[in-house]
């Protein structure tokens, strides 16, 4: 996973599913921790280039925004199942 600062609250990250099974990709399975260490969940906005919802195939990459509605600097982003275990983390460029 790569995460890139995209504004204020918001990064723009890309998943590759690696695995050998379909992995559940959305713009709600994300956390991020700030310049203090607080972690903040995502929040799904809907807006035009948000990651969307998808059963990613293996090989296969998903991109998009990710919002955290939050103006500390953000550090890193950490990438869950749905029960907010954590599968990746990236810091942010």
């Amino acid at each position: 996973m790569t995460a890139t600062n995209a504004g204020t609250g918001k990064v723009k990250v890309s998943v590759t599913n690696n695995r050998a099974k379909t992995l559940d990709v959305n713009a709600g399975f994300f956390k991020a921790v700030d310049s203090a260490g607080t972690e903040t969940q995502s929040y799904i906005t809907s807006e035009l280039g948000e990651l969307q919802h998808i059963e990613l195939v293996t090989g296969r990459t998903a991109k998009g925004t990710v919002d955290f509605r939050i103006s500390t600097p953000l550090t890193k982003v950490v990438f869950t199942d749905p029960l907010g275990r954590e599968i990746v983390t990236a810091n942010i460029k």
